[in-house]
Protein backbone atom coordinates (compact mmCIF):
# COMPACT_ATOMS: atom_id res chain seq x y z
CA UNK A 1 0.00 0.00 0.00
CA UNK A 2 2.48 2.40 1.24
CA UNK A 3 4.62 1.95 -2.53
CA UNK A 4 1.47 2.31 -3.74
CA UNK A 5 0.89 5.76 -3.02
CA UNK A 6 4.44 6.54 -3.26
CA UNK A 7 4.41 6.13 -6.72
CA UNK A 8 0.70 7.70 -7.55
CA UNK A 9 0.89 10.36 -5.37
CA UNK A 10 3.44 12.90 -5.84
CA UNK A 11 2.08 16.58 -4.74
CA UNK A 12 3.18 17.98 -1.17
CA UNK A 13 -0.61 18.82 0.25
CA UNK A 14 -1.91 15.30 -0.96
CA UNK A 15 1.20 13.55 0.87
CA UNK A 16 1.01 14.90 3.77
CA UNK A 17 -2.85 14.58 3.94
CA UNK A 18 -2.84 10.87 3.56
CA UNK A 19 -0.07 10.94 6.03
CA UNK A 20 -2.38 12.59 8.60
CA UNK A 21 -5.27 10.63 7.43
CA UNK A 22 -3.82 6.96 8.02
CA UNK A 23 -1.91 8.13 11.31
CA UNK A 24 -5.13 8.82 12.93
CA UNK A 25 -6.95 6.13 11.73
CA UNK A 26 -4.18 3.79 12.61
CA UNK A 27 -4.16 5.38 15.93
CA UNK A 28 -7.64 5.58 16.70
CA UNK A 29 -7.97 1.43 15.82
CA UNK A 30 -5.29 0.67 17.25
CA UNK A 31 -7.21 -0.46 20.67
CA UNK A 32 -9.46 -2.80 18.04
CA UNK A 33 -7.50 -4.55 16.38
CA UNK A 34 -2.79 -4.05 16.24
CA UNK A 35 -3.27 -6.09 13.09
CA UNK A 36 -5.25 -2.73 11.23
CA UNK A 37 -3.17 -0.27 12.67
CA UNK A 38 -0.16 -1.75 11.92
CA UNK A 39 -1.28 -1.70 8.11
CA UNK A 40 -2.56 1.61 8.23
CA UNK A 41 0.75 3.08 9.91
CA UNK A 42 3.68 1.16 7.73
CA UNK A 43 1.91 3.05 4.81
CA UNK A 44 2.10 6.65 6.73
CA UNK A 45 6.29 5.97 8.08
CA UNK A 46 6.77 5.01 3.75
CA UNK A 47 5.03 8.39 2.83
CA UNK A 48 6.84 9.78 5.49
CA UNK A 49 10.12 9.21 4.82
CA UNK A 50 9.47 10.19 0.82
CA UNK A 51 8.16 13.64 1.99
CA UNK A 52 11.27 13.88 3.60
CA UNK A 53 13.90 12.47 1.21
CA UNK A 54 14.86 9.41 3.22
CA UNK A 55 13.47 7.13 0.47
CA UNK A 56 10.94 6.58 -1.91
CA UNK A 57 9.04 3.35 -2.69
CA UNK A 58 12.32 1.20 -2.08
CA UNK A 59 11.47 1.92 1.43
CA UNK A 60 8.51 -0.46 1.13
CA UNK A 61 10.73 -3.01 -0.71
CA UNK A 62 13.26 -3.14 2.03
CA UNK A 63 10.68 -3.34 4.74
CA UNK A 64 8.92 -5.94 3.30
CA UNK A 65 12.76 -8.08 2.86
CA UNK A 66 13.65 -7.19 6.17
CA UNK A 67 9.93 -8.52 7.36
CA UNK A 68 10.27 -11.59 5.04
CA UNK A 69 14.17 -12.48 6.84
CA UNK A 70 13.15 -11.67 10.55
CA UNK A 71 10.12 -13.76 10.27
CA UNK A 72 12.17 -16.66 8.76
CA UNK A 73 14.78 -16.39 11.36
CA UNK A 74 11.96 -16.43 14.18
CA UNK A 75 10.62 -19.65 13.09
CA UNK A 76 13.54 -21.09 12.40
CA UNK A 77 14.73 -20.18 15.70
CA UNK A 78 11.67 -21.02 17.29
CA UNK A 79 11.31 -24.72 15.83
CA UNK A 80 14.99 -25.63 16.42
CA UNK A 81 16.80 -24.01 18.88
CA UNK A 82 14.12 -23.11 21.62
CA UNK A 83 10.67 -25.61 20.82
CA UNK A 84 8.02 -24.44 23.26
CA UNK A 85 4.65 -26.64 21.92
CA UNK A 86 1.19 -25.73 23.11
CA UNK A 87 0.39 -29.41 24.00
CA UNK A 88 2.78 -29.32 26.79
CA UNK A 89 1.40 -26.12 28.65
CA UNK A 90 -2.66 -27.07 27.71
CA UNK A 91 -3.13 -29.61 30.50
CA UNK A 92 -1.92 -27.45 33.12
CA UNK A 93 -3.94 -24.83 31.42
CA UNK A 94 -7.25 -26.62 31.52
CA UNK A 95 -6.62 -27.81 34.84
CA UNK A 96 -6.89 -24.07 35.94
CA UNK A 97 -9.49 -23.65 33.82
CA UNK A 98 -11.57 -26.61 35.39
CA UNK A 99 -10.36 -25.78 39.16
CA UNK A 100 -11.66 -22.21 38.30
CA UNK A 101 -15.18 -23.67 37.07
CA UNK A 102 -15.16 -26.46 40.42
CA UNK A 103 -14.78 -22.91 42.73
CA UNK A 104 -17.34 -21.12 40.83
CA UNK A 105 -19.90 -23.99 41.44
CA UNK A 106 -18.84 -24.92 45.30
CA UNK A 107 -20.05 -20.74 45.83
CA UNK A 108 -22.93 -20.88 43.53
CA UNK A 109 -24.62 -24.05 45.00
CA UNK A 110 -23.74 -23.33 48.53
CA UNK A 111 -26.34 -20.02 48.92
CA UNK A 112 -25.77 -17.50 51.78
CA UNK A 113 -27.28 -18.25 55.24
CA UNK A 114 -31.35 -17.15 55.03
CA UNK A 115 -30.39 -14.64 58.48
CA UNK A 116 -27.16 -13.13 57.11
CA UNK A 117 -26.49 -9.73 57.88
CA UNK A 118 -26.11 -7.56 55.20
CA UNK A 119 -22.56 -7.38 55.20
CA UNK A 120 -22.46 -11.29 55.11
CA UNK A 121 -24.38 -10.73 51.92
CA UNK A 122 -22.43 -8.56 50.41
CA UNK A 123 -19.08 -10.32 51.43
CA UNK A 124 -20.71 -13.61 49.67
CA UNK A 125 -21.95 -11.79 46.11
CA UNK A 126 -17.85 -10.15 45.99
CA UNK A 127 -16.88 -13.33 46.53
CA UNK A 128 -19.51 -14.70 43.82
CA UNK A 129 -18.55 -11.80 41.55
CA UNK A 130 -14.36 -12.48 41.76
CA UNK A 131 -15.48 -16.38 41.42
CA UNK A 132 -17.12 -15.52 38.54
CA UNK A 133 -14.55 -13.53 37.01
CA UNK A 134 -11.83 -15.75 37.39
CA UNK A 135 -13.76 -18.56 35.88
CA UNK A 136 -14.40 -16.75 32.78
CA UNK A 137 -10.87 -15.29 32.42
CA UNK A 138 -9.37 -18.77 32.41
CA UNK A 139 -11.76 -20.05 30.40
CA UNK A 140 -10.55 -17.04 27.84
CA UNK A 141 -6.82 -18.50 28.86
CA UNK A 142 -7.99 -21.60 27.45
CA UNK A 143 -9.61 -20.39 24.33
CA UNK A 144 -6.16 -18.66 23.49
CA UNK A 145 -3.85 -21.52 24.49
CA UNK A 146 -6.46 -23.86 22.26
CA UNK A 147 -6.10 -21.62 19.24
CA UNK A 148 -1.97 -21.54 19.43
CA UNK A 149 -2.59 -25.41 19.36
CA UNK A 150 -4.44 -25.37 16.36
CA UNK A 151 -1.59 -23.07 14.19
CA UNK A 152 1.03 -25.62 15.29
CA UNK A 153 2.22 -28.40 13.23
CA UNK A 154 -0.19 -31.70 12.91
CA UNK A 155 2.26 -33.96 13.59
CA UNK A 156 3.03 -31.97 16.69
CA UNK A 157 -0.27 -31.10 17.93
CA UNK A 158 -1.98 -33.98 17.57
CA UNK A 159 -6.19 -34.67 17.18
CA UNK A 160 -7.50 -31.53 17.91
CA UNK A 161 -11.30 -32.64 18.13
CA UNK A 162 -10.94 -33.83 21.88
CA UNK A 163 -9.77 -30.21 22.79
CA UNK A 164 -12.16 -28.40 21.12
CA UNK A 165 -14.90 -30.63 22.65
CA UNK A 166 -13.12 -30.06 25.72
CA UNK A 167 -13.23 -26.50 25.50
CA UNK A 168 -17.28 -27.15 24.47
CA UNK A 169 -18.39 -28.26 27.38
CA UNK A 170 -16.55 -26.35 29.65
CA UNK A 171 -18.50 -23.34 28.35
CA UNK A 172 -21.45 -25.23 28.81
CA UNK A 173 -20.30 -25.92 32.26
CA UNK A 174 -19.66 -22.10 33.21
CA UNK A 175 -23.01 -20.83 31.24
CA UNK A 176 -25.22 -23.39 33.53
CA UNK A 177 -23.38 -22.77 36.49
CA UNK A 178 -24.16 -18.94 36.21
CA UNK A 179 -27.79 -19.80 35.46
CA UNK A 180 -27.43 -21.72 38.58
CA UNK A 181 -26.73 -18.90 40.47
CA UNK A 182 -29.73 -17.34 39.97
CA UNK A 183 -32.47 -19.64 40.51
CA UNK A 184 -30.48 -21.25 43.93
CA UNK A 185 -31.83 -17.70 45.10
CA UNK A 186 -34.85 -18.85 45.39
CA UNK A 187 -34.02 -21.59 48.05
CA UNK A 188 -32.96 -18.72 50.41
CA UNK A 189 -35.28 -19.21 53.26
CA UNK A 190 -36.56 -22.75 51.70
CA UNK A 191 -38.70 -25.10 54.39
CA UNK A 192 -36.77 -28.22 54.78
CA UNK A 193 -39.51 -29.87 52.81
CA UNK A 194 -38.17 -27.50 50.19
CA UNK A 195 -34.60 -28.75 50.25
CA UNK A 196 -34.33 -31.92 49.03
CA UNK A 197 -31.37 -34.23 50.13
CA UNK A 198 -30.97 -34.92 46.29
CA UNK A 199 -29.67 -31.85 45.50
CA UNK A 200 -26.94 -31.66 48.12
CA UNK A 201 -25.82 -35.28 47.12
CA UNK A 202 -25.64 -34.48 43.40
CA UNK A 203 -23.65 -31.58 43.98
CA UNK A 204 -20.96 -33.33 46.09
CA UNK A 205 -20.83 -36.04 43.27
CA UNK A 206 -20.29 -33.06 40.58
CA UNK A 207 -17.58 -31.69 42.74
CA UNK A 208 -15.84 -34.85 43.08
CA UNK A 209 -15.63 -35.81 39.35
CA UNK A 210 -14.39 -31.94 38.56
CA UNK A 211 -11.45 -32.49 41.14
CA UNK A 212 -10.82 -35.62 39.46
CA UNK A 213 -10.94 -34.41 36.69
CA UNK A 214 -9.00 -31.59 37.11
CA UNK A 215 -6.27 -33.81 39.24
CA UNK A 216 -6.38 -36.07 36.30
CA UNK A 217 -5.01 -33.27 34.10
CA UNK A 218 -2.67 -32.54 36.83
CA UNK A 219 -1.08 -35.82 36.86
CA UNK A 220 -1.51 -36.51 32.89
CA UNK A 221 -3.31 -39.71 33.77
CA UNK A 222 -6.85 -41.01 32.80
CA UNK A 223 -9.87 -39.84 35.01
CA UNK A 224 -11.14 -41.97 37.64
CA UNK A 225 -14.76 -44.01 36.74
CA UNK A 226 -17.52 -41.46 36.94
CA UNK A 227 -19.56 -42.14 40.13
CA UNK A 228 -23.68 -42.96 39.68
CA UNK A 229 -24.65 -39.31 38.76
CA UNK A 230 -27.79 -40.60 36.35
CA UNK A 231 -28.97 -42.79 39.54
CA UNK A 232 -28.72 -39.17 41.67
CA UNK A 233 -30.39 -37.04 38.40
CA UNK A 234 -33.04 -39.92 38.49
CA UNK A 235 -33.87 -39.71 42.45
CA UNK A 236 -33.80 -35.61 41.61
CA UNK A 237 -35.84 -36.38 38.69
CA UNK A 238 -38.51 -38.36 41.06
CA UNK A 239 -38.43 -35.92 43.71
CA UNK A 240 -39.47 -33.11 41.53
CA UNK A 241 -42.25 -35.45 39.89
CA UNK A 242 -43.73 -36.14 43.18
CA UNK A 243 -43.75 -32.59 43.92
CA UNK A 244 -45.95 -32.57 40.82
CA UNK A 245 -48.02 -35.11 41.80
CA UNK A 246 -48.88 -33.43 44.89
CA UNK A 247 -49.67 -30.41 43.57
CA UNK A 248 -51.63 -31.81 41.21
CA UNK A 249 -53.99 -33.38 43.98
CA UNK A 250 -53.88 -29.80 46.07
CA UNK A 251 -55.32 -27.93 42.38
CA UNK A 252 -58.25 -30.64 42.49
CA UNK A 253 -59.28 -30.09 46.19
CA UNK A 254 -59.45 -26.66 44.95
CA UNK A 255 -56.93 -25.06 46.84
CA UNK A 256 -55.76 -22.29 44.42
CA UNK A 257 -53.28 -20.44 47.45
CA UNK A 258 -49.42 -20.59 47.33
CA UNK A 259 -48.75 -24.00 49.17
CA UNK A 260 -45.32 -25.13 49.99
CA UNK A 261 -45.58 -27.83 47.77
CA UNK A 262 -45.88 -24.72 45.02
CA UNK A 263 -43.14 -22.91 46.50
CA UNK A 264 -40.99 -26.20 46.71
CA UNK A 265 -41.65 -26.88 42.16
CA UNK A 266 -41.12 -23.17 42.12
CA UNK A 267 -37.73 -23.09 43.27
CA UNK A 268 -36.48 -26.26 43.07
CA UNK A 269 -37.33 -27.70 39.20
CA UNK A 270 -34.95 -24.94 37.48
CA UNK A 271 -32.25 -26.11 39.84
CA UNK A 272 -33.03 -29.85 39.07
CA UNK A 273 -32.63 -28.77 35.18
CA UNK A 274 -29.59 -26.88 35.13
CA UNK A 275 -27.89 -29.59 37.54
CA UNK A 276 -28.79 -31.82 35.22
CA UNK A 277 -27.06 -30.06 32.35
CA UNK A 278 -24.07 -30.24 34.51
CA UNK A 279 -24.14 -33.79 34.79
CA UNK A 280 -24.29 -33.61 30.83
CA UNK A 281 -21.40 -31.68 30.45
CA UNK A 282 -18.89 -33.33 33.02
CA UNK A 283 -20.08 -36.71 31.72
CA UNK A 284 -18.81 -35.72 28.18
CA UNK A 285 -15.77 -34.17 29.56
CA UNK A 286 -14.81 -36.92 31.25
CA UNK A 287 -15.06 -39.08 28.14
CA UNK A 288 -13.16 -36.13 26.86
CA UNK A 289 -10.45 -35.45 28.35
CA UNK A 290 -9.64 -39.50 28.68
CA UNK A 291 -9.35 -39.59 25.27
CA UNK A 292 -7.51 -36.28 25.14
CA UNK A 293 -4.96 -37.90 27.77
CA UNK A 294 -4.44 -41.12 25.50
CA UNK A 295 -3.45 -38.94 22.74
CA UNK A 296 -0.96 -36.89 24.24
CA UNK A 297 0.73 -39.24 25.86
CA UNK A 298 2.74 -40.53 22.31
CA UNK A 299 3.85 -36.85 21.91
CA UNK A 300 5.96 -37.57 24.74
CA UNK A 301 8.17 -39.72 22.56
CA UNK A 302 8.89 -37.09 20.00
CA UNK A 303 12.55 -36.41 20.10
CA UNK A 304 12.09 -32.62 20.29
CA UNK A 305 10.63 -32.40 24.04
CA UNK A 306 14.54 -32.56 25.14
CA UNK A 307 15.52 -29.79 23.40
CA UNK A 308 12.58 -27.75 25.05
Amino acid sequence: MGIALVNFIHGFGATTFCILLLMFVAMSLRALSYSIFITLFTPAVILLLSVIGSGGWEVGVTRIVDVLIGGALALLGSYFLFPSWEWQQLPAQLERTIRANLAYFEIAIAKPPTKSSKAENETFNRSLHRLRHQAALEHANAEAASQRLFSEPRHVRGEVEPVMALMLYIRSLFSSVTTLTEHVKGLNGAQPEEQPGQIRELSQAIEQVLNNLADALNQEQQPLPLPPLERYVEALGDRIEQLHTTRISEIAAHQATITPTLQAIRHQTPVATELKRIVRAITVMHCTLDRMIRLLKPLKALPYEKSS
